[in-house]
């Protein structure tokens, strides 16, 4: 064979194979990404509030079940139109035993549990766009068989309690200048909230050394374990109450939690309200809807 016209195939053929190879190498280099390991970005921390654009009118935004099913949290309560039974005791324990005092950017709480370094957490996500959320609102703590809540066969574990200003509830369209939430858990992630109005009066003795230990600003949490407070003063000498079911006033605006509304409210000072609102300004969020929900009432 001719030796010019071998060099010219074999020229041709090493076109070809570079050619190739480029071609090879673009349609991989398109491809690239999607052979990558997928990063999966971390969740931002969202927060909500009661003014402006973190407003409760925009929580439904990034917290869907805030504007989902017609059970949302709180209502006003309408004496003339609840239903009258023989409700069931509601049968309280409390052991003194909280472990901290937490401002958490929307209320002051206290939690509860045995011990802070062996404390039982429990977070309830929502989805959002197909991602799995936390709300930092919602994660509890509590000691377990400790702090208890029973109303017949259901007994709960009491998680942490809160307070509002103005009241969330209202009755008869009557606010009250402050409220306390009661966060119980039960058994397979079932919630309880007993609310008690606070009204205007004598100051209450054990919001006075709460209050000495009032965190102030955002995130600061106190150690309480030294106080030893009989939190049964919190709630009044009679135990009558509405119930219905609800959610949590707060994002993720959990749903299908029984409320226990007290008939009773107690009493705490004018400057016991000042103190808070000076910390929280005001953190309640706007009557839901009714709807087709029943109020029950004991007698």
């Amino acid at each position: 064979m001719n030796c010019g016209y071998q060099q010219s195939i074999n020229s041709f053929f090493k076109y070809c194979l570079i050619n190739i190879f480029i071609l090879l190498s673009l349609v991989s280099c398109s491809k690239q990404p999607s052979i990558l390991p997928t990063v999966v970005p971390q969740n931002k921390e969202i927060f909500w509030g009661y003014v402006g654009e973190n407003s409760p009118d925009h929580w439904g935004k990034d917290f869907p079940q805030c504007e989902l099913g017609g059970d949302q949290s709180p209502i006003n309560i309408n004496p003339k139109r609840v239903k009258v039974e023989p409700l069931p005791e509601l049968r309280f324990t409390f052991t003194r035993e909280p472990t901290d005092f937490e401002d958490n950017g929307h209320t002051v709480e206290v939690v509860f549990g045995e011990d802070t370094q062996q404390e039982k957490s429990v977070k309830l996500n929502y989805y959002e766009r197909g991602k799995a959320l936390d709300s930092r609102a919602v994660e509890i703590e509590y000691s377990e068989d400790q702090d208890t809540f029973s109303v017949e066969d259901n007994q709960y574990h009491l998680a942490q309690f809160h307070f509002h200003s103005p009241s969330e509830n209202k009755v008869n369209n009557q606010s009250f200048p402050m409220e306390l939430h009661l966060v119980y858990e039960g058994d397979y992630n079932q919630f309880a909230v007993v609310a008690v109005f606070l009204t205007i009066g004598n100051e209450n003795p054990i919001i006075r050394t709460l209050w000495k230990h009032m965190p102030v600003y955002r995130g600061q949490k106190n150690d309480i374990r030294s106080l030893n407070p009989d939190f049964s003063g919190l709630l009044p000498n009679k135990r009558g109450y509405y119930t219905f079911q609800g959610s949590f006033t707060t994002p993720p605006c959990t749903r299908n939690v029984t409320w226990y509304v007290l008939h009773e409210p107690i009493q705490v000072s004018k400057a016991q309200v000042s103190a808070f609102e000076k910390v929280m300004n005001h953190n309640n969020r706007p009557l839901q809807a009714l709807n087709n929900r029943i109020i029950l009432s004991s007698k």
